[in-house]
């Protein structure tokens, strides 16, 4: 309680310091931020300030935007409210009792912000390549419409590879998010958590096709595919069995009749492909390899178009902020 009154305190001492407690709305040509509660609206290109005077301030903001273009999350900046979130925006100046951001807040006499990123595209990537590698059969591999994760019944493990056409999203553009969604095909259990790892070195496709049973069956590597001792068969070996990649995951997410990646750590991967084009080697998706029958089969490009792998793109044209 006596914390309560020292925070209302705060509240009451804002309230009565002209030069403080007030929100900057930087808002991009295009964009518009309003109130839930239709009391503020700031139309872009604008900087609109809301000055917080009444001891039970609360307002929920959100963006629209014109034509194309795609609100993207509120930007992270210092003193700036809502960074990171990609949905609505409530502020309010009662009920949060130990958040720091909103005393802080309360407490100065400085300007705070809300800025929406704003992304000018959107793209739907298509798979570049995609295929699975086996531990225990160091020269197989499958490319016939699945890719398998994890581990089935009998020990095996299989670690999926796919990479993605970067060449839709122009060089110079800022990615604003990326989210990787995949379809299961085939599960032995559900809930199974899957990471995402960016590759460090390029690896082969090829034709082979598998056995096409739940939990995946490999057949001998031709030439040139990507097997667990080798990037391309028969010609470049990883330097790491198993595949070539950063230790920490870009993301994970857990599987269930879909599953889909979306970090920041997956947009930096986009980023620095965009950046450097002759790096882009894609993914390797890494399951439950400790769990018998933890395998998840997912569909691949050969699949029907409504089941493919998709890699969703925002993003900003050259020179964006």
């Amino acid at each position: 309680m006596k914390y309560e009154f020292n925070i209302r305190l705060l509240v009451a001492a804002c309230v009565l310091i002209i030069a403080g407690c007030k929100i900057d709305i930087v808002v991009p040509e295009g964009a518009t931020v309003r109130s839930e509660s239709g009391t503020y609206e700031c139309v872009g290109p604008n900087v609109c300030t809301v000055e917080v005077n009444d001891v039970f301030f609360e307002e929920t903001f959100f963006v629209e935007t014109e034509g194309d273009l795609i609100f993207a999350g509120w930007k992270r900046r210092e003193r700036g409210l809502c960074g990171g979130l990609t949905g609505v925006c409530p502020i309010f100046t009662s009920l949060f009792a130990g958040n720091e951001v909103f005393e802080a807040f309360l407490a100065s006499d400085e300007a705070f912000f809300l800025e929406p990123d704003i992304a000018s595209s959107v793209a739907t990537l298509p798979v570049l390549k995609d295929t699975t590698i086996f531990a225990d059969r160091t020269a197989d591999s499958i490319s016939d419409g699945k890719i398998f994760v994890g581990r089935n019944n009998n020990g095996s493990v299989r670690r999926g590879l796919i990479a993605f056409d970067l060449s839709g999203i122009p060089a110079g553009a800022i990615v604003k998010s990326a989210e990787l969604t995949l379809t299961v095909s085939n599960a032995r259990q559900s809930g199974i958590s899957i990471r995402a790892h960016r590759l460090t070195a390029d690896w082969g496709e090829g034709t082979t096709a598998g056995g096409g049973r739940g939990d995946g069956q490999s057949s001998p590597a031709m030439m040139g595919e990507a097997t667990w001792e080798a990037r391309f068969f028969n010609m470049m070996p990883w330097n790491n069995a198993g595949g070539d990649f950063r230790t920490a995951a870009s993301a994970t997410a857990t599987a269930e009749d879909s599953i889909s990646w979306g970090s920041a750590g997956l947009m930096a991967d986009v980023q620095f492909w965009v950046d450097n084009p002759n790096r882009n080697f894609g993914w390797i998706l890494i399951g439950d390899e400790r769990t018998p029958q933890s395998v998840q089969g997912f569909h691949s490009k050969e699949s029907p178009i409504s089941l493919v792998p998709r890699l969703i793109v925002t993003y900003g044209e050259p020179g964006d902020e």
